[in-house]
C-alpha cells in the first residue's frame, strides 16, 4: 500500500509540469500556424508587380524621324501562365507631338519574369518651343500593379528671347524718362518674343515692384484707380510673337520734398517649363523740389547812356515739374532794364526773352543779377 501511495505522490508532482510543457508546445504550434496563415493571406491580397524600363540613353527627338525604344517588363515573380501587358502613352508631350508607328503589347511567357517590345514613334518637327517634354509609357493588366517609365522628347526649336517695351499712349515714342507728380500716366506695354513662338496661348503677368532705395511707396505714391491695381495680364496668342495692353495710373501729387524715386515693372511668363522675367524701372520726379535756374544775357552796357538789347535765356539742368514764374532785377540801380519775368512751363528747361538794358554810369562788364522770385 505504501508503494502505491508513493507512486501517486510522484505522479501528482510530475503531472502539472507535464501539462505546462504540453501547453507551451501547443501554443508554439498555434503561433506558427497563425503566422503562416497571415503570410499566405497577405501574399494573396498583394498583387504581383511589373516594372517597365528602357535603356538609360533612350529618347525621342524632333527632326529625327522614326525612333525605336526597347521597353522591358520585369515581373516580381514568375507566373504559371503568359502575362500580357497592354501599353499606352501619356506624359507632358501631347499626342499631337508625335505619330505612333508601333505600340505593341508586352508578353512575359509562363514561368519567366521578363519580356520586351519595341515602341516606334515619329516626333512631329514643328516650329514651336516646347521645352522639356516626356512620353510616359504606362502598362495595364488585371490583377497586377504596373510601374510606368518616362522617355524624354527633345525639342529642336530654340528658346525665344522675351522682352517688353513701354510706349506713350499715342505710340509717338518709347518711355525713357521720368513722370511727374500729379501726372496721369497712359502707357502701352508690348511684350515681345524673338527667335521662337509657343504652340498654345500664353498668359503674361505684370506687377509693380518697390525697390530698396530710393523707392516709390506704391500704396502712397501711385493711384491705380478702382479695379485697376496690378497684377495685370497680357495674352500672347498661339503662334504669335507679341501681345499688348494699355496701362493707366496717376502719380500722386503730395506735398513732400522727395528725391527722384523709382519703381519696377516686372513682366513674367511661365511657358514650356521655363520662366521668363524682365524688369524695367520707371522714375518719378517730385513737384515739390526746388528748381535751380540760371540766367545768361551776355555783356551788359559799360558807359553812361549806353543801351542795347540782348536775348536773355533762363535755363535749368532739370525739367520743370510744373509752371514756374521767375523774376530778376538788377542789383545796381545804375543799370536799368525792361521787366525780366520768365516763365518755364511744365517739362521745359529754358525760356528766352529779349531785354533792353541802359547804363547811367560806368559799371563794367559781366554784371550779375539777383533772383528775387525764384519760385512760383
Amino acid at each position: 500500500m505504501g508503494g502505491v501511495l508513493a507512486l501517486m505522490a510522484r505522479f501528482c508532482t510530475w503531472y502539472p509540469s507535464f501539462l505546462g510543457r504540453v501547453n507551451q508546445l501547443l501554443l508554439g504550434i498555434l503561433t506558427v500556424a497563425v503566422t503562416l496563415l497571415y503570410t499566405n493571406f497577405v501574399t494573396a491580397q498583394t498583387p504581383p508587380t511589373i516594372t517597365l524600363s528602357v535603356p538609360a540613353n533612350s529618347q525621342f527627338e524632333e527632326g529625327e524621324g522614326n525612333t525605336t525604344v526597347v521597353i522591358t517588363a520585369t515581373l516580381s515573380s514568375a507566373q504559371t501562365t503568359d502575362t500580357v501587358i497592354d501599353l499606352s502613352l501619356a506624359g507632358t508631350a501631347k499626342s499631337t507631338d508625335y505619330t505612333v508607328v508601333t505600340l505593341p503589347d508586352i508578353t512575359i511567357s509562363a514561368n519567366q519574369t521578363m519580356g520586351t517590345a519595341e515602341l516606334i514613334l515619329n516626333p512631329v518637327d514643328d516650329n514651336y518651343f516646347e521645352g522639356k517634354e516626356t512620353v510616359k509609357i504606362n502598362g495595364t493588366i488585371s490583377g497586377f500593379t504596373v510601374t510606368s517609365v518616362d522617355v524624354p522628347l527633345i525639342d529642336n526649336d530654340a528658346k525665344p528671347n522675351f522682352d517688353f517695351q513701354l510706349w506713350h499712349s499715342d505710340r509717338s515714342k518709347r518711355v525713357s524718362s521720368y513722370f511727374d507728380e500729379g501726372e496721369t500716366v497712359n502707357l502701352i506695354l508690348d511684350v515681345v518674343l524673338t527667335g521662337g513662338v509657343f504652340e498654345e496661348d500664353q498668359t503674361v503677368t505684370i506687377t509693380a515692384q518697390e525697390l530698396s532705395t530710393p523707392t516709390v511707396t506704391i500704396s502712397e505714391d501711385i493711384d491705380f484707380g478702382e479695379g485697376n491695381s496690378p497684377p495685370w495680364e497680357i495674352t500672347i496668342k498661339a503662334g504669335k510673337s507679341s501681345g499688348t495692353r494699355k496701362l493707366s495710373f496717376i502719380i500722386v501729387d503730395d506735398e513732400e520734398n522727395e528725391t527722384q524715386e523709382f519703381m519696377n515693372l516686372v513682366v513674367n511668363l511661365m511657358a514650356a517649363g521655363e520662366e521668363f522675367t524682365v524688369r524695367k524701372s520707371i522714375g518719378i520726379s517730385s513737384s515739390d523740389n526746388p528748381l535751380v535756374v540760371n540766367l545768361n544775357c551776355g555783356y551788359y552796357p559799360e558807359y553812361p547812356g549806353e543801351s542795347f538789347t540782348r536775348e536773355c535765356q533762363l535755363f535749368s539742368s532739370q525739367k520743370a515739374t510744373k509752371k514756374y514764374t521767375v523774376t530778376y532785377n538788377s542789383k545796381n540801380p545804375e543799370l536799368t532794364h525792361d521787366e525780366m519775368t520768365f516763365t518755364l512751363e511744365k517739362g521745359e528747361t529754358k525760356s528766352t526773352k529779349s531785354i533792353t538794358f541802359t547804363s547811367t554810369t560806368v559799371i563794367g562788364q559781366w554784371h550779375f543779377l539777383k533772383v528775387l522770385l525764384p519760385f512760383p
